[in-house]
């Protein structure tokens, strides 16, 4: 039998416990992949885009991220009307379309503003005198990447915004907020077309996230905090305020208020390649629906079952309308998210086996050498394929009354699109874990 095991194999960011200059404006706040998976950006709280760029792999298969530019993206804003300061902080950063090493455009956002930046790289001279000469040369000596602001698009949302999703024509965009769904032209920043708009008096339920089929123009889905989730086609209606399909939450809450309101939350969802499988993400689990059916979930992933006990320990922590990404790996058989006390959670969907894993700031070299690797080519098809934990520590035992540190919470989670790897940030820190084929 093959399995994989999971190495930590990059950290960036300061250490907390070193350094005290660290300030909560150098907290991550949110990871993407590029689609060809080259680029690795990340934002953070002081309104920062920071741009990795994939190095060549080495003989055993690792892959490595290196730093390639960072910018600016937002700065502080004041809204006169509401008397409201809107911070820097960078909700999402999504890549518009496959990135070169000549041009990446990437669609970044806080509470507010969405904009379009383009970078592009671009060769710095130097000036040299040859011997007896008056007259200069200039002569090549490096690549530098130089960001450029494209578009700035219009203020048409009165809430913070939560999505962006770039359609699959490379002409046109989403951008979500609690109560309305926006259609965007990358050519057009002073309009849009609105496609969902709640009435904030009426409903009952906010939109908390949004997610567009893989290189489709008109199929988006959407969650929200009851626990739907609504597939809808631009096509089928000019607005999609009625959806093609739903999928419901089907626990009851009802007996607690409060949990109803934040348990059942849809937090992020993905649709697998094939367009027949949606993988959703709630407070408490993982849920797979089948697309050609609606009588609820194919199967349920609890990953915080042993928080509802704690209900009230939650409520006095502030947590119980965290959110926590979900990601697909290349192959959709894979899927990773996050939970408390730095613990992240792998699972196979189609073997239903779950692993727990650690993000810690331990150093790769202090890792012991790798066992047997094969590449990834060469796994016979019909082989199964478990995973295993390879690190030098277990996985948390949530017992009853052990404490748990929810101030280190992995929200972030990436899947690599092509590689055995997977990215995830706490607080300041990024972690890159690199994922290895081995026998027994």
């Amino acid at each position: 039998m093959y399995s994989i095991d999971w190495r930590l194999t990059q950290v960036f960011g300061g250490d907390r416990s070193i350094q005290d200059d660290i300030s909560d404006q150098d907290t991550v706040s949110t990871i993407e992949f590029s689609p060809n998976g080259d680029y690795l950006a990340a934002g953070d709280y002081g309104g920062r885009v920071v741009l990795f760029k994939k190095s060549k792999n080495d003989e055993l298969g690792k892959v490595d991220f290196k730093f390639w530019t960072e910018f600016a993206s937002h700065e502080k804003e004041f809204d006169c009307l509401k008397s409201l300061e809107i911070e820097e902080k960078i909700n999402v950063v999504k890549f518009v379309h496959q990135p070169t090493d000549d041009l990446t455009l990437l669609l970044t956002t806080n509470d507010k503003t969405i904009k379009l930046w383009k970078t592009a790289s671009r060769t710095m001279y130097t000036t040299h005198y040859k011997h007896g000469s008056e007259i200069p040369e200039y002569v090549p000596d490096q690549q530098t990447m130089f960001p450029e602001l494209k578009q700035t698009y219009g203020n048409y949302h009165g809430y913070p915004i939560h999505s962006l999703c770039p359609m699959g024509d490379m002409e046109t965009f989403l951008s979500a907020d609690f109560l309305k769904v926006n259609l965007w032209n990358f050519d057009y920043c002073d309009s849009c077309y609105n496609l969902i708009e709640w009435n904030v008096d009426e409903s009952k339920e906010l939109i908390t996230c949004v997610e567009s089929k893989e290189l489709s123009d008109h199929i988006f889905m959407y969650g929200s905090s009851t626990g739907t989730v609504r597939l809808c086609d631009i096509r089928a209606t000019k607005t999609c305020s009625s959806a093609v399909k739903f999928f419901v939450n089907s626990d009851d809450y009802s007996a607690n208020p409060q949990r109803q309101e934040s348990f059942p939350s849809i937090s992020s969802i993905k649709m697998t390649k094939d367009g027949n499988t949606l993988v959703v993400r709630d407070y408490l689990s993982i849920r797979k629906f089948d697309l050609r059916k609606s009588d609820g979930p194919l199967s349920i992933v609890p990953i915080h079952d042993h928080l509802i006990s704690r209900f009230s320990e939650l409520e006095a922590n502030d947590v119980l309308y965290d959110k926590f990404d979900l990601s697909l790996d290349g192959t959709n058989q894979y899927c990773v998210t996050g939970s408390y006390d730095r613990e992240f959670i792998v699972h196979d969907l189609k073997n239903k086996q779950t692993l727990p894993l650690l993000s810690h700031r331990f150093q790769p070299k202090v890792l012991a050498p790798l066992p047997q690797t094969i590449p990834r080519n060469s796994i016979p098809s019909n082989e199964p394929l478990s995973t295993k934990l390879l690190m030098k520590y277990a996985p948390r035992d949530h017992l009853p009354g052990m404490p748990i540190d929810y101030s280190a919470k992995v929200a972030l989670t990436r899947f690599h699109p092509t590689e055995n790897l997977i990215a995830t940030a706490v607080s300041n820190n990024l972690y890159i874990f690199n994922g290895y084929y081995t026998m027994g």
